[in-house]
């Protein structure tokens, strides 16, 4: 088990919407209590910015910067609150507005072993409908 403050540099992660796996890839900087970074997804590019406690509660805001789907969904805010618990965050995202486009998301510092790891899992798991 490690500190979230140890964790600066590549990460790889996934979250649901609408009843499908996303993956991601972002560049992140831990430290003093705040996270930023930005990262790209099948959506899009984006910017990451947030902060985290000693508890290991993590809130995230995520604002797209290119949108593959059009210019309409640059800048709009979503919120990622979750908790690091050693090895990863897990939590729930969605709009600041509510989370009526939100799901569950995972996100952990990029490690050969730990996305070997997600990937069995990926394999040994149904598919989502």
């Amino acid at each position: 088990m490690r500190s979230i403050e140890e964790t600066s540099g590549p990460w790889v992660g996934w979250s649901v919407q609408y009843n499908k796996r996303i993956h991601e890839r972002m560049s992140l900087r831990v430290g003093g209590g705040a996270i930023t970074g930005s990262g790209e997804d099948a959506d899009g590019d984006f910017d990451l910015d947030g902060n985290y406690e000693a508890s290991g509660e993590v809130a995230i805001v995520r604002r797209y910067s290119y949108c593959t789907s059009g210019p309409e969904g640059v800048g709009i805010p979503y919120l990622y609150r979750g908790h690091w618990d050693g090895s990863h965050i897990s939590g729930t995202w969605g709009t600041i507005f509510g989370p009526q486009d939100g799901g569950p998301f995972e996100m952990w510092p990029e490690d050969g072993s730990l996305e070997l790891n997600f990937e069995e899992a990926l394999q040994a798991e149904p598919a989502l409908t």
